[in-house]
């Protein structure tokens, strides 16, 4: 998609394990479906935020540019989009 806001193409990936997370969709607020999962979101998560930091040292014409927009807009979830 292009972003006329920064004016470049973009991708947007946003970090939700389905199987682990629930979305309320009146609110968009995301929760982690049980306490014992917690550990495991939380490590998936900082994975998902190396590959972001990772891709966006990328410098290509072929390859979209990687922005991390981290905690938007669940601080709780800390749900992260790419």
């Amino acid at each position: 998609m292009f972003c006329s806001v920064i004016r470049k193409r973009m991708a947007i990936k946003e970090f939700f394990p389905r199987d682990m997370c629930n979305r309320d969709f009146a609110t968009s607020h995301v929760t982690i479906g049980t306490e014992s999962k917690r550990k495991l979101v939380e490590k998936l998560h900082k994975k998902f935020v190396q590959e972001a930091q990772a891709v966006a040292q990328f410098k290509h014409p072929g390859i979209v540019t990687g922005l991390l927009l981290p905690t938007m807009p669940i601080p709780t979830m800390r749900t992260a989009y790419t």
